[in-house]
This record gives C-alpha cells, structure tokens and sequence, in this order.
C-alpha cells in the first residue's frame, strides 16, 4: 500500500474517532440535561434518583472524549500538521472545558447523593413506624372485637349452645370455650398471649426493614460516592491539564 493511501486512511480514521466522539459527547449531555425533568425537588426519592441516574452515566461523555483525543493522536502518528482554529471552535478546548465542567458537578453529587440516600432511608423508617403502629392498633381492635364477642357468648349456655351448632369446631377448639366458660381469666390470658406473640412479630418485622433501609443507604452512598469522585478526579485532570497546556505558550520551532 503507497504511504499516501496510508496517511489517507488515517486522516480518515482521525476525523471519524473526532465525529464519533463529539456525537456521543453531546448526546450525553443532552441526556444528563434532560434527566431532572419534570423538576420534583421537594421528593426525597426524585432527587436520590436523580443522582444515582447522573452517576451512574458519568462515564459516558468521558467514552466519547476518549474518542476524540483518540483521533488527534491518529493526527500526531501520521505527522499531519495541526492548524490550531479560532478558540470557539477549537475542539479541543471544548472538551477541556465541558471535562471541567463535569467534574465540578460529580465532585458536588457525591455528597449530595449521601444526603439524599439517607434522606430517603429516615422516611423510609418513619413509615416503617408508622405502619407498625397501624397494624398494633387494628391488632388491637380486633383482639378486643373478638374477647368481646366470645364474652358475649360465655354469659349463657344457650348462646355458647347456639354458637357451636352454628359453627364447626374439633375438639381442641371445645375444649378452649368450655375452658373460657369456666375460667373467664383464660380468655383474657390467651388474649394477652396472642397480643404478645404478635406484637413481637411486628416489631420484628419493623426491624428488620430498617435494618436493610440503613444498610441500602449505606452501600449505595459509599458505591456511588466513590464512583462520583472517581469520575470528579477523571473530568477536572483531563480539564485542568488541558487547559493549562493550551493557555502555555507554544516554543517557536528552529
């Protein structure tokens, strides 16, 4: 193959990685921008959301600077000269400043991810509360409701004769209601037994949803913090040491 087929290529293969990596760049972007809306900023769960989408496509403008510092070093091998073009439509120095940017904003999402993850945990656990303290009070109206209506029962033969003709009870259950009928404190024991017991199984519950509510907020703060601040460390060395070698000025060639 001649050499100028070979340098035809590679300049082919230069601006290609540059258009490719400018069209992923602001895709990107425009994704990332699109993300908050419609705005919800006063829901917990909309922003802890908003953050983990954020973080967890950070990477994707970085893919497609990759790209195109990919295609001038294909410009650097085949000895092409570079024209450096006016500021505003310097490539390069876009990508400096949007990598910039970018890390400024991942540098910000990783605290504010933790406050958010933590945030959503507390209502989380305040709801756990509150629904456990819903389900001991229908515990207890239904315990009530039932020691009433067996009370109501016991006071005669007939009704408790009544009762078990309408129903059908093996001998265990029999034996309890003569038990009740003879023991009126058994009831109320056997009562307190079932409130204990289930009371025990609420709180248990409740526990163990705060418990994995905690420790979900716990892990997705310390692998999304970490990722944002990877991400924060990436964007501002590729911006600032950009920057700082196109504002150095350039030695005259002898």
């Amino acid at each position: 193959m001649k050499a100028t087929d070979s340098e035809l290529i590679s300049r082919q293969a230069s601006r290609l990685l540059k258009q490719a990596g400018t069209v992923l760049i602001v895709i990107s972007l425009l994704d990332l921008v699109m993300l908050p809306f419609p705005l919800e900023l006063g829901d917990v769960r909309w922003r802890l959301n908003l953050t983990t989408q954020l973080i967890e496509r950070g990477i994707v403008p970085m893919l497609g600077m990759a790209l195109v510092f990919s295609g001038y070093g294909f410009e650097t091998l085949t000895g092409a000269a570079y024209i450096k073009p006016k500021k505003l439509r310097d490539l390069k120095l876009w990508v400096f400043l949007i990598s910039s940017f970018l890390g400024f904003i991942f540098l910000v999402l990783a605290p504010a991810h933790a406050f958010n993850a933590f945030s959503a945990s507390n209502q989380a656990i305040a709801g756990f509360k509150k629904d456990a303290q819903q389900a001991e009070t229908q515990l207890e109206e239904r315990l009530q409701q039932q020691q009433t209506q067996i009370a109501s029962i016991l006071t005669s033969q007939q009704r408790l004769d009544d009762f078990i003709k309408s129903d059908n009870f093996n001998e265990e259950q029999l034996a309890k209601l003569k038990e009740f009928q003879n023991d009126p404190k058994a009831l109320e024991k056997q009562t307190e037994a079932i409130r204990t017991n289930a009371k025990k199984e609420i709180e248990k519950r409740r526990q163990e949803a705060e418990k994995k509510s905690r420790t979900g907020a716990l892990k997705s703060s310390f692998r999304l913090g970490i990722s944002s601040l990877l991400l924060a460390s990436c964007y501002i060395t590729i911006g600032w040491t950009g920057l700082k070698s196109e504002n150095k000025p350039k030695r005259p060639r002898v």
